[in-house]
């Protein structure tokens, strides 16, 4: 990882801190293309790809000189879409909540107690809306830990958005429907407090996942367009998601994020999910990272990337938010 933090992706020049960039038409994808070419398997044996996130030494040492880079073109695409400064926030209208960082907070959630993770920027208890986004954490690891390796809590407080991590069950996300019940429920039941608490922008409500929290993302998004602006996906696939086609009003924008030498979740994962975010109609942005395996992508500076590209994707058409039963 020492090696892999002289690497930087190529990037917009900001016009600030951590300025939005244009929306991209072409895939970042830097070389080389030697990842790991394994098939999926369905069933239980899922969950065991789907990684515990965590520090992880680079193998190679970094290559010397400028990294090369590739650019693959895309379908022809129509006219982009506004700026995201030219969508008005849709504010919730939520108050009486507070600032600061909230560590182990609890919810009732069906017939047991779920907990969270909770940071609010000062930015937040002024009364504009800010947006929010869910951090999900991969297999084995949990909410304490993802703060520690991604810095998203650091992220929060420079950009100004509320910061939620929920706690998996057994220290995993379910990756089909019929297992996930009680966790989308869990979305569900923590996306209308925090909004009724805090002045949420509902045209800014975006999902972060790690490896398995990456997957569970991915199922997640399909499942509430009209609550998600944009996702972000870091070391995750599809999963059963994969053999399905999802088609949804709400076509909320993926940036995809992978290792070429990850060996816990291949790259090939990654550029399915790309290629089945294409053929499904929804704007994605791909970046695969040289001689990077599953861990978080400190080294390259991809906080900032993954915030300039939810940013700039607001929702762009109705919020409705699911109703919690």
């Amino acid at each position: 990882m020492q090696q892999c933090a002289r690497l930087r992706l190529p990037r917009p020049a900001p016009t600030g801190k951590l300025a939005a960039k244009p929306i991209l038409r072409t895939d970042s994808v830097l070389t080389d293309r030697r990842g790991s070419r394994r098939h999926w398997l369905v069933g239980a044996s899922a969950l065991l790809l789907n990684a515990c996130a965590g520090p992880q030494p680079a193998t190679d040492p970094a290559p010397a000189g400028p990294v090369p880079t590739t650019k693959d073109a895309l379908p022809a695409l129509p006219d982009p879409p506004p700026p995201s400064s030219t969508i008005p926030a849709r504010a919730s209208g939520g108050r009486g909540g507070r600032a600061g960082t909230f560590a182990d907070e609890l919810i009732q959630i069906a017939t047991r107690r779920r907990s969270y993770r909770l940071v609010v920027p000062p930015t937040a208890a002024s009364g504009q809306p800010v947006p929010l986004v869910f951090a999900f954490h991969g297999l084995f690891d949990s909410k304490s830990q993802m703060p520690v390796y991604s810095k998203l809590d650091e992220l929060a407080t420079t950009a100004g958005f509320v910061l939620v991590y929920p706690q998996a069950r057994e220290k995993g996300w379910p990756l089909v429907v019929e297992w996930a019940r009680e966790d989308i429920l869990f979305f569900d039941t923590l996306l209308a407090k925090l909004t009724a608490e805090y002045n949420i922008d509902l045209n800014r409500v975006h999902l972060v996942g790690m490896g398995n929290g990456g997957y569970f993302v991915h199922l997640l998004a399909s499942l509430r367009p009209e609550s998600i602006a944009s996702i972000a996906v870091h070391s995750g696939g599809l999963g059963p998601l994969g053999f399905t086609e999802v088609s949804v009003a709400s076509k909320y924008a993926a940036i995809i994020i992978h290792g070429n030498t990850d060996d816990t979740v291949p790259a090939l994962e990654g550029r399915k999910a790309r290629d089945a975010y294409r053929r499904w109609g929804h704007e994605v942005e791909y970046v695969e990272l040289p001689r990077h395996g599953h861990a978080w992508a400190s080294g390259f500076n991809i906080n900032a990337r993954i915030w300039n590209f939810l940013s700039s994707h607001p929702r762009r058409g109705e919020v409705t938010l699911a109703p919690v039963k």
